[in-house]
């Protein structure tokens, strides 16, 4: 984003399209921390180890990787051209 603000402030002509690809790459860096800090933290909360049974760990692991999923679409950026 700095190099399109720059390349504004300098007079030159700047790329739409860089500017849409740098936006995209830093916010769905950020939407992934998000989606991984959530993934985390449900985990932390609702799996107690030891587990009895295999299968409770892995129940609770696609909930809690169904969630972060959506929070990552929440706050992706989605260049839909």
């Amino acid at each position: 984003m700095q190099t399109y603000v720059d390349a504004i402030n300098t007079g030159t002509v700047p790329f739409l399209e860089n500017a849409v690809k740098t936006l995209t790459e830093c916010e769905n860096s950020a939407a992934v921390q998000k989606a991984a800090d959530h993934y985390s933290e449900q985990m932390a909360q609702r799996v107690r180890i030891p587990t009895d049974r295999l299968q409770e760990l892995l129940d609770v692991h696609a909930a809690c990787e169904k969630q972060a999923i959506a929070v990552f679409m929440e706050y992706s950026f989605k260049d839909d051209r």
